[in-house]
């Protein structure tokens, strides 16, 4: 049973979306007069149409920027020479393929929704890659990417699945967020330093802002405290209020318990 609160939510942001349909057709069309005038190359235009055609992220931008078409116009375009730039579009499992060959599982995974109808990604700390193919970058370089390729992953999931809803004509179309469940249980002593939490920070803050709805920790015990004392101060208030410490009792009335596997647990 959703709560009234999670109904309430779901309303609102569905109502934001269909009342700035307007607006958000605009600031889509004057992304596309731009990228034409960047002499991009052929690949990378038809990368950055098919972004932009993504309403569901130029949405999300428009309300992080308290629906200022002028400054969500100014981020998109940043964002679109930063796809460019590090080539996002051409992302694959191949790229990060150690965080998905642990023949235990994947380090994490998209499993069902939760009961707002938001897509559940599901991480494991435990099966954190102690190793790569390529060991002269930097352990910072591996989680960009990784990190980069799940949320493009949520960004195509989001948009799929709210294009899915409005053919079905249903009275709430919008899947604008993902919730995430991370069990940290058994995770190995990672080398965290302020580089690495700055840049997943970005990622989500700016090329994915307004994504993540919350992020449920399970398994929080004292040996993480001086980490989370660290990472805390490097994080943005909203991105620390997203962060829940919890158990799975405690998420039953955000999420279904059959759709949490077993392996979530302690």
């Amino acid at each position: 049973m959703v709560s009234l609160e999670q109904q309430e939510r779901v309303v609102f942001l569905n109502s934001q979306y269909q009342d700035n349909s307007e607006l958000i057709h605009r600031l889509s069309e004057k992304l596309l007069q731009d990228i034409h005038s960047l002499g991009l190359t052929p690949k990378d235009l038809s990368d950055a149409k098919e972004y932009i055609q993504d309403k569901v992220t130029i949405f999300r931008f428009l309300r992080e920027c308290k629906f200022d078409l002028d400054q969500a116009h100014e981020r998109l375009l940043k964002t679109i020479s930063w796809r460019i730039e590090n080539s996002i579009a051409d992302l694959s499992f191949e790229s990060c393929i150690e965080f998905f060959e642990n023949a235990q599982g994947a380090f994490a995974y998209f499993h069902k929704t939760d009961k707002s109808s938001r897509p559940l990604i599901f991480v494991r700390l435990r099966y954190f890659p102690t190793e790569f193919r390529d060991p002269t970058k930097k352990l910072v370089y591996h989680i960009e990417r990784y990190a980069c390729l799940m949320m493009e992953m949520a960004r195509k999931l989001t948009w799929n699945m709210t294009c899915d809803r409005e053919k079905k004509d249903e009275a709430c179309v919008l899947v604008s967020q993902i919730t995430a469940v991370v069990n940290i249980q058994k995770a190995p002593m990672l080398p965290l330093d302020a580089e690495i939490i700055k840049t997943v920070a970005m990622i989500l803050d700016e090329r994915y802002p307004g994504m993540v709805s919350t992020v449920n920790v399970l398994n929080f015990g004292w040996m993480y405290q001086g980490i989370w004392a660290i990472v805390k101060f490097l994080l943005s208030e909203e991105a620390k209020n997203s962060i829940k410490f919890t158990t799975i009792n405690e998420l039953k009335p955000l999420i279904n318990p059959n759709s949490i596997l077993q392996g979530m647990c302690a």
